[in-house]
């Protein structure tokens, strides 16, 4: 039902967390841009730099020395497949 699952996770210097991944050996899909880090074929991570992710998930960056936060995005194939979701 699911097709593909993307997690957004906001970050402090995209340039650095990109070039940390990467040394970890983590793919970056360049069909959409250097920010899309493969885990899988169906399941991407979207590193994004705090303002824009403050301006995308309409909240502020939650303190990480205290909490965690991310935006989560299942992709399906319907709008009724996403009423099968939640109902």
């Amino acid at each position: 039902m699911i097709k593909n699952t993307w997690v957004n996770l906001p970050v402090k210097s995209l340039s650095d967390s990109v070039e940390f991944f990467e040394k970890l050996e983590f793919k970056f899909n360049k069909q959409f841009n250097a920010t899309n880090m493969l885990l899988n074929d169906n399941t991407m991570v979207t590193l994004v730099e705090e303002p824009q992710f403050e301006e995308f998930a309409q909240k502020e960056v939650a303190d990480t020395k205290t909490t965690a936060e991310a935006v989560l995005v299942l992709q399906v194939e319907s709008k009724d497949a996403v009423n099968e979701l939640v109902d």
